[in-house]
C-alpha cells in the first residue's frame, strides 16, 4: 500500500492536484501540457532523492525514480492524445 500511496502523491505533485485522503481521489483542474507540469528530469530526480530518509535503500530510490518516469511518460502520452478510452480497454480485455 505504501507504493500506491507514494504513486498517488507523485501524480498529485506533478499535476498540482489535491489528494482526498479518505478515498484517495485526485481532484483539481490541471493542464495536460508537459511544459506546464514537468520540471527538468535531473532536478526532479535530485529533489526526490533528497527528500528520502538517509537510510533509504537503493531499491526504494530506483522504484521512486521509476514511478516518476512512468508518470512523465503518461503525461506526455495524454498531451499527445495517445490514450485509450474505457470502452476500448473493456473491449480489449473482453477479447482475452
Amino acid at each position: 500500500m505504501e507504493h500506491v500511496d507514494y504513486a498517488l502523491e507523485l501524480l498529485a505533485l506533478t499535476n498540482n492536484l489535491l489528494i482526498d485522503d479518505s478515498a484517495h481521489y485526485l481532484t483539481a483542474e490541471c493542464s495536460n501540457r508537459p511544459e506546464d507540469v514537468m520540471q527538468p528530469v535531473k532536478q526532479e530526480a535530485l529533489e526526490t532523492i533528497g527528500n528520502l530518509p538517509d537510510d533509504t535503500d537503493m531499491d526504494e530510490i530506483m522504484y521512486r525514480l521509476y514511478v516518476i518516469d512512468k508518470i512523465r511518460k503518461g503525461q506526455l502520452d495524454v498531451s499527445h492524445n495517445r490514450t485509450t478510452s474505457s470502452d476500448e480497454l473493456k473491449r480489449e480485455i473482453d477479447s482475452w
